[in-house]
């Protein structure tokens, strides 16, 4: 079953499938199903592929979850940025980089809280607690192992560079001053090597 549903990509079409169903089925127990299934996945001695799918094309896609009711979003939001990036198995599995793009595209275009422009692909449905937690969970991921990659400083600079609204900048420019704070042996030298950095705070 595991091999199947690898083989075949079952998470691309399940959360392609959640993306096009009605949002009345995107519940807290359908949530709660996927964080769940993840636990068991991380359990599993090759677990760690499907786990990464799971994550993917389900946990961080958030075509799927910006429609759903405020708690929910927060639970998912809640989980990603304590039990998840605390779990050294799924921390292992998910592309570092990758995700800190995905969450930067996540806060650009589903969690704003001034609409930048009529780009925005989505009303925010969420609280600002939802987008308060992405910018902690992207803190927490970019400050785990061996400090910021460049690639991820990167596109931290671009978000705060292309977005002029400061409702839109708050938490994450917050999240990157914690950072600098909490670790300054990682996020300085990253910081000092692009002027920009420098500037844009």
């Amino acid at each position: 079953m595991q091999e199947q549903m690898l083989g075949g990509k079952g998470f691309l079409v399940i959360g392609y499938l959640l993306e096009k169903s009605s949002r009345v089925h995107i519940t807290r127990a359908v949530l709660e199903q996927f964080l769940s299934f993840a636990k068991y996945l991380d359990g599993l001695p090759h677990g760690a592929p499907l786990l990464k799918q799971l994550c993917d094309h389900v946990l961080f896609n958030a075509g799927i979850w910006i429609h759903t009711p405020a708690k929910v979003q927060l639970s998912l939001y809640t989980y990603l940025s304590s039990e998840f990036i605390g779990t050294a198995t799924i921390y292992t599995t998910i592309r570092r980089v990758g995700t800190v793009l995905q969450l930067m595209h996540t806060l650009k275009y589903y969690y704003w809280a001034s609409n930048p422009l009529e780009w925005a692909t989505a009303d925010p449905k969420g609280d600002h607690l939802a987008s308060s937690l992405h910018a902690l969970f992207l803190k927490q991921l970019i400050l785990k192992d061996r400090g910021v990659k460049e690639d991820e400083l990167q596109s931290i600079l671009n978000y705060l560079l292309t977005m002029h609204e400061d409702e839109n900048i708050h938490d994450v420019l917050k999240s990157m001053l914690g950072a600098e704070s909490e670790h300054p042996a990682s996020m300085i030298p990253a910081f000092d090597q692009r002027i920009t950095g420098i500037q844009m705070v």
